[in-house]
């Protein structure tokens, strides 16, 4: 079972001939050298959306601390100032979230971000003609 940062190529399915399964836990194959697992006749578990949840969770925290200036808040706040005109930040009701890709993480961030009240365009490549979608 490998994450991300583990390179699965054919240098490494040299070095574990009694390997048989490689299992990916995460979103994406990208780490996985798939001609070599089938050139090595190994077999290739994708684990799915297992971080899907986590990781469109992380992306409304991302959106909602930058909409709030929260990172520039927090190092001013820290060295001391309390400016707080200057970090009044906005809103993200009202605002436009165009997404790319609407896989499973994409779908589960246009959910949450309609429910902020963002207007959502979208666009998934995997299908043959782009495909807008909009909240309210």
């Amino acid at each position: 079972m490998v994450r991300n940062q583990t390179r699965v190529d054919g240098t490494l399915l040299e070095h574990a001939p009694s390997l048989r399964v490689v299992g990916r836990l995460g979103v994406g194959l990208d780490n996985l050298d798939l001609p070599a697992l089938r050139g090595a006749r190994r077999y290739r578990v994708a684990g799915g959306s297992a971080s899907s949840v986590a990781v469109a969770e992380y992306t409304m925290g991302a959106m909602l601390a930058l909409a709030r200036m929260l990172p520039a808040a927090d190092a001013s706040t820290r060295a001391g100032g309390w400016e707080r005109q200057r970090f009044t930040g906005g809103e993200l009701h009202g605002k436009t979230l165009g997404l790319i890709g609407l896989g499973s993480v994409g779908l589960l961030v246009a959910h949450r971000a309609s429910a902020f009240g963002m207007r959502l365009l979208a666009h998934d490549p995997a299908e043959r003609r782009p495909t807008p979608r909009q909240g309210t």
